[in-house]
């Protein structure tokens, strides 16, 4: 596996504050990622129903000055894509 095998599925839509903002691209439709930061643990940040990743913008800028963080928004929810299958 190659590191461009790994990073074709992720589609970079903009940026915000200085970190990619992408969608991941799939066969149920496009989910929303907000990746960024270096270091271990990673740590994942999951909103409740009807919420969305930027509910945990400021614990994310925390967070990434240490280790890597991540949200997503979950299928439905705010830019990521109702499955289509």
């Amino acid at each position: 596996m190659t590191a461009a095998s790994v990073l074709e599925p992720f589609q970079f839509a903009f940026f915000r504050n200085g970190l990619a903002v992408s969608t991941i691209a799939g066969p149920a439709g496009t989910l929303h990622v907000d990746d960024g930061g270096e270091g271990r643990p990673p740590v994942v940040f999951l909103h409740a129903f009807s919420g969305n990743a930027d509910h945990w913008t400021a614990q994310l800028a925390h967070q990434r000055k240490k280790r890597r963080a991540v949200a997503f928004d979950f299928r439905g929810h705010a830019r990521s894509e109702m499955p289509t299958i």
